[in-house]
């Protein structure tokens, strides 16, 4: 009291904190699980962005926005290892990061087309707003813990302007790059800030068991995607020996990754964090930084997956030009005035009966290919053209 008055407290009153000991002490919790249920739509996302084009320019936006996806997932399973998912302010904010989740999932098929600013917006919200929460959560019961977010705000501060920046350029990835690389050398560099110092490393005293079983889960999550993408052609590749092929094989290598982080190194990884002294620096450098090159390559390999399915016989949708078409009119007796020739569209191979739909923007096309001898062996649609 000074004067009469109350001095004003910073910070939630209720200690947030996860409880020390108990079964609460290292436990995953469901609201934990409800979170992650996002991050499968995000990996599709970043799946279908690289299958629906393979150039080096796709390549490289998958990996930074699959950086930007991994790290905000990461921090948010940081956060929740000092706070407790079962007190009602983490839910809340448990439940905002998961919207605004789906944003960054629903946008990332756009961010190449103009559509980068509800990403990049959406993204600098979510990584300016959890340390924020966490500091005003820690404040009053956890002082040293909540001293190491005001560091972590400050980095996430210096990176904001380069993806809001990049948003609006007509080349986003050069200044996504920026950004990605002052994010993932904020922990290298122990979010070091001029005037204030570095934090310590026994300050990250975390839970290591709970942060092994959040990755493992996450893990578990992206090798879904490779499994989900399999089941979605098994029935197109069942009389395809080639297709079928290229699945077992993709279903073996799905296995073969698992195996590469279940089978040991989970359990050793697990251990070793239990065991240690300084857990944070254990868990940086195995969990947020090598366990994203695991995600990564899974991601890589269900879009391979994809990609040699359709090269082996699958489904394609693919546009072909008048070529084609005029092979067809001219068996036709009754045929159509000539057509323009479209010279916009490609041809694409044919691999065999029924794996291809093929448009053409042409109507009249379209309806001499349905009469023609070959209208049974193809499946045709019409795209008018503007």
């Amino acid at each position: 009291m000074l004067g009469g008055h109350r001095t004003p407290r910073f910070g939630f009153r209720t200690d947030l904190h996860r409880p020390d000991d108990g079964e609460n002490a290292d436990r995953v919790g469901y609201m934990e699980l409800f979170f992650d249920l996002v991050f499968v739509y995000a990996i599709t996302a970043l799946t279908q962005l690289l299958v629906h084009e393979q150039t080096w320019h796709r390549l490289l936006a998958t990996v930074l926005l699959g950086t930007a996806i991994w790290w905000t997932w990461i921090s948010t399973g940081w956060v929740t290892n000092w706070l407790d998912p079962n007190r009602g302010p983490v839910r809340g904010l448990l439940i905002g990061l998961m919207a605004a989740s789906l944003v960054l999932s629903g946008t990332i098929g756009d961010v190449l087309h103009g559509g980068g600013a509800a990403f990049a917006i959406t993204l600098v919200v979510m990584n300016l707003g959890r340390p924020l929460f966490a500091l005003l959560a820690l404040w009053q019961n956890r002082r040293d813990d909540a001293a190491n977010f005001v560091n972590l705000t400050l980095w996430v501060v210096a990176s904001a302007p380069l993806w809001v920046i990049g948003a609006f350029t007509a080349e986003p990835l050069l200044w996504w790059t920026l950004a990605v690389v002052v994010d993932l050398l904020g922990p290298a560099m122990l979010y070091a800030v001029p005037g204030l110092g570095h934090t310590q490393y026994h300050a990250w005293k975390i839970r290591g068991a709970h942060l092994a079983e959040r990755v493992s889960l996450f893990v578990l999550i992206a090798l879904g995607e490779s499994i989900a993408l399999i089941g979605e052609h098994i029935a197109e590749a069942l009389p395809d020996p080639l297709a079928l092929v290229s699945l077992t094989a993709a279903f073996a290598h799905t296995v073969l990754l698992w195996f590469l982080y279940f089978d040991r190194s989970e359990s050793l990884g697990s251990r070793r964090i239990r065991g240690a002294d300084q857990t944070g620096a254990i868990a940086r450098n195995t969990y947020s930084y090598t366990a994203a090159l695991l995600v990564f390559g899974i991601v890589l390999s269900a879009g391979a997956t994809d990609i040699a399915f359709e090269q082996a016989g699958g489904s394609i949708d693919a546009p072909v030009d008048c070529g084609f078409a005029h092979r067809c009119e001219r068996r036709l007796p009754d045929r159509e005035p000539p057509l323009p020739a479209l010279a916009q569209q490609r041809t694409v191979p044919l691999p065999r009966p029924g794996s291809v739909r093929i448009s053409c923007a042409h109507p009249p096309c379209t309806e001499l290919c349905r009469r023609s001898p070959w209208s049974g062996r193809w499946s045709w649609s019409s795209e008018l053209s503007s």
